[in-house]
C-alpha cells in the first residue's frame, strides 16, 4: 500500500495516550534465549542458525521483532549500528511503501520523494504494530522532487517499477544485482532474474520483491558511510528462512556491513540496499526522532521505504 503522507510534527498531544498504551504491551520479547552455545563473538541459539552477538544490546522488542544496537563509544562520531530481527513465521511482517506515482504509464514511473518522518507519521498512526521504518531502494538522486527507481520493485503482487530501462544504474555499472523475495511467513535472497518478476502471488512468486546489489558491490565499498543491508536467516535450521534481518548503520564499509549480518547475526544471505545519505531509521521506541539521520546537510528525501510491523499481541 502507499500511505498518504503527513508531516511528523502534525502529531497531536493526544497521540501520547496511544503511544503509552502501545508501550504497555511491549515487554522485551526474546531478551533472554535459553539453551545457548558459543558461536564466535556471538551466541547461537540451540537447534537454530541464529546468532545473538555479544557486542549488541537489545533496545526494543515486540512480538516477533527485536532491534539490537551497538554504539562505538571510542569513535568521535559516536556512530551506532542497528539490526532489526523480524520473525515472519510469528506473524511479524514487512510493508513496502513508495511515494505517490506521477506517471503510471511508464515501466519506471516518476514517484514523489518524501522525508522519512512524513512516511513514518502515517505508518505509525495507522498501524498499532508499527515498529520501525527504514530507507530501502536505490533511486535517481539527481532528480530532487520526483524520481525514478534504479531497480525493480514489486508491492502486494503488483510490479511498481522495472527500474532503469538499461537494467544498469549509471552510478554502479556492472554491479551484480540481488533480489529480496518476501512472502507472508518466509523470505529468500537470490541473484537477480527478471523472469522472477511475476505478477500476482504464489508459492513460486513472492508478492513483495525489492532489487538491490550484492553485499560487496562497488558503491564506495571501502569508505565509511551510511549502509542499509538486508539479510535472511533460518532460526529453526530447517531450510526455511523465516527471519529477515535489516541493518541500518551510520558508518561502515561494505565488508563491515556484511560481517555484521553474516558473522555477528549469522544471516544465511545478505544484500545491499541504498546507503550513504539515504540511510535513515526511525522506530517506535523513539517515535519523534530518527535513530539514524541522513548524513546529508539537508536530510535526504527518499521515494521508497520498508516498514516493519510486530505480530499482533495475544
Amino acid at each position: 500500500m502507499t500511505p498518504t503522507f503527513k508531516k511528523a510534527n502534525d502529531m497531536k498531544s493526544r497521540d501520547i495516550l496511544k503511544l503509552m498504551g502501545r508501550f504497555a504491551g511491549r515487554i522485551l520479547f526474546g531478551l533472554m534465549l535459553s539453551n545457548i552455545s558459543a558461536c564466535g563473538n556471538s551466541t547461537l541459539t540451540d537447534n537454530s542458525a541464529f546468532c545473538v552477538p555479544h557486542d549488541f544490546s537489545v533496545v526494543g522488542s515486540a512480538p516477533g521483532v527485536t532491534i539490537y544496537e551497538r554504539t562505538w563509544a571510542a569513535d568521535k562520531t559516536d556512530h551506532k549500528d542497528y539490526v532489526q530481527v523480524i520473525d515472519l513465521s510469528s506473524g511479524a511482517s514487512l510493508e513496502f511503501f513508495h511515494g505517490p506515482i506521477q506517471t503510471s504509464s511508464s515501466d519506471n514511473p516518476l514517484m514523489s520523494r518524501e522525508p522519512l518522518e512524513w512516511v513514518w507519521s502515517t505508518f505509525y498512526m495507522d498501524n498499532d504494530q508499527a515498529f520501525c521504518l527504514a530507507n530501502a531502494a536505490f533511486f535517481n538522486n539527481d532528480l530532487p522532487l520526483l524520481t525514478t527507481l534504479a531497480y525493480p520493485l514489486k508491492v502486494d503482487g503488483n510490479i511498481v517499477s522495472y527500474g532503469y530501462p538499461s537494467g544498469e544504474d549509471p552510478h554502479c555499472r556492472g554491479c551484480p544485482k540481488m533480489m529480496l523475495h518476501v512472502w507472508e511467513n518466509h523470505a529468500v535472497i537470490t541473484e537477480y532474474d527478471k523472469s522472477m518478476l511475476c505478477q500476482g502471488s504464489s508459492s513460486d512468486c513472492a508478492p513483495n520483491i525489492i532489487v538491490g546489489n550484492s553485499n560487496n558491490a562497488d558503491r564506495r565499498a571501502t569508505d565509511l558511510a551510511g549502509r542499509t543491508y538486508v539479510g535472511t536467516g533460518d532460526r529453526q535450521g530447517d531450510g526455511i528462512h523465516e527471519l529477515v534481518l535489516l541493518l541500518s548503520t551510520s558508518n561502515a564499509t561494505a565488508q563491515q556491513a556484511t560481517e555484521i549480518l553474516e558473522q555477528s547475526f549469522c544471516a544465511s544471505q545478505s544484500m545491499m540496499l541504498d546507503g550513504g545519505g539515504s540511510t535513515q531509521l526511525i522506530c517506535s521506541l523513539d517515535p519523534d526522532r530518527p535513530l539514524i539521520r541522513s548524513s546529508d546537510s539537508n536530510p535526504r528525501t527518499i521515494p521508497q521505504t520498508i516498514g516493519v510491523l510486530s505480530a499482533a499481541s495475544d
